[in-house]
């Protein structure tokens, strides 16, 4: 079973990714913020950690940069209710991961997981 960690400050969308990805049979787990993620992907393996862009302690481009150096094989989603088009060219290691906007349907999320997202095959989603 794949393993995803789902990054958000708000709890209704922690709770509703939870749910809708474990019906889908993914291990689930959340963090509410970024010390929270980086101390869980110490302790346990994700396959994927799916990340807001706007988190209270570090921006999750940020985050989601410091992931990656530390843990090269976790695949990166970018979410974000706000225009990504504003953080174009500022996070280069960053651009071909795939982002959502919110709000969007559980179906395109999970048809990327099973897709298997990597930086060779996965365009970015825009809704």
């Amino acid at each position: 079973m794949r393993k995803i960690l789902v990054v958000d400050d708000q709890k209704n969308v922690r709770i509703s990714l939870s749910i809708g990805l474990g019906r889908e049979g993914y291990l689930v787990d959340v963090a509410k913020n970024a010390q929270a993620a980086l101390e869980q992907l110490n302790d346990k393996y994700y396959d994927f950690v799916l990340t807001d862009i706007k988190i209270p302690d570090i921006n999750g481009f940020v985050l989601a940069t410091i992931i990656k150096e530390l843990y090269p094989n976790v695949h990166i989603i970018l979410m974000s209710a706000y225009d990504f088009k504003d953080y174009e060219g500022k996070f280069n290691k960053l651009d071909n991961c795939p982002k959502l906007s919110k709000p969007f349907e559980m179906v395109r999320l999970v048809k990327l997981l099973n897709n298997g997202v990597n930086e060779q095959n996965v365009n970015n989603v825009y809704n």
